[in-house]
């Protein structure tokens, strides 16, 4: 019986509302959509796994991610068009040619910037006047 609550306690602790629709939920962070019923919400993916630090305010998500394969594969599986395939390729040769990922969600306009690298991404945050961090020391960098 004990086991059965750590784990319960361990799957609450994968999910957190960022507000704006917005949640963060085993290892990515995606946009609750509209539609659904029964008890479920529709969700995109935004940012893919593994997410490893996020931050946020009422205005912007940032986020710090390592590319996840596992990810990739299923997205590939999943692709419905050749042009999404080549799309979602696109993107993870990106994501794994930076290795080390950000992220900057703006919610007000929902857009979604990145893969960033760090360079990148410091410059667009002061550009957009994001005061949210996410310190290094958090990162494990």
């Amino acid at each position: 019986m004990t086991y059965v609550l750590i784990l319960l306690c361990s799957c609450h602790d994968n999910y957190h509302d960022l507000g704006s629709r917005y949640e963060y939920m085993d290892g990515r962070i995606n946009k609750e959509l509209d539609g659904g019923g029964l008890g479920w919400t529709p969700i995109k993916p935004l940012i893919p796994e593994e997410v490893r630090k996020y931050n946020y305010d009422q205005d912007f998500i940032i986020a710090y991610q390592i590319p996840s394969r596992g990810w990739f594969d299923f997205e590939m599986e999943n692709a419905i068009t050749k042009e999404k395939a080549d799309s979602i390729e696109q993107l993870y040769n990106k994501m794994y040619d930076i290795h080390y990922c950000y992220w900057i969600i703006d919610k007000k306009n929902d857009q979604l910037f990145g893969p960033l690298d760090k360079k990148e991404f410091e410059k667009k945050c002061k550009n957009m006047g994001i005061k949210i961090k996410l310190s290094i020391e958090e990162i494990g960098l």
